[in-house]
């Protein structure tokens, strides 16, 4: 199912704004995702997808709350946009690959470097489950 699908069954809307900054929110309270209007392209899925997981997830920050739960919350939302798109990725193949260049597919997403090792385990996950 893509981001468009699940916005759709949640009955959550973008809404998109000029910032200075490329960022994106989830606001629970009004079921919204608050989404730099400066992003466009792969970052705008990308980020779509990061929010969408914290709408799928219910997570709630609040100035209460601990940094370990922001970072346990931001690290599960940057595990369903790495799945996600991985899971593009493997469709783009006729045949189902072996291995993955997890390199390009980082690149090919604008990922940085440091999701390396959570991107890799995705790509296991879904070659093995095939």
């Amino acid at each position: 199912m893509d981001y468009k699908e699940i916005l759709k069954e949640l009955g959550c809307e973008i809404l998109r704004a000029e910032t200075s900054e490329k960022v994106g929110l989830y606001i629970e309270e009004f079921n919204i995702i608050f989404l730099s209007a400066n992003l466009d392209g792969i970052e705008l899925e990308n980020y779509t997808l990061h929010e969408v997981a914290h709408a799928l997830s219910g997570d709630i920050l609040t100035h209460l709350s601990s940094a370990q739960l922001k970072i346990v919350q931001e690290a599960k939302a940057n595990r369903f946009m790495i799945q996600q798109q991985a899971e593009e990725w493997l469709g783009s193949y006729e045949v189902r690959p072996e291995a993955i260049d997890i390199s390009n597919f980082l690149e090919y997403f604008h990922f940085p470097a440091s999701f390396y090792d959570m991107a890799q385990k995705e790509f296991e996950k879904l070659l093995v489950n095939d």
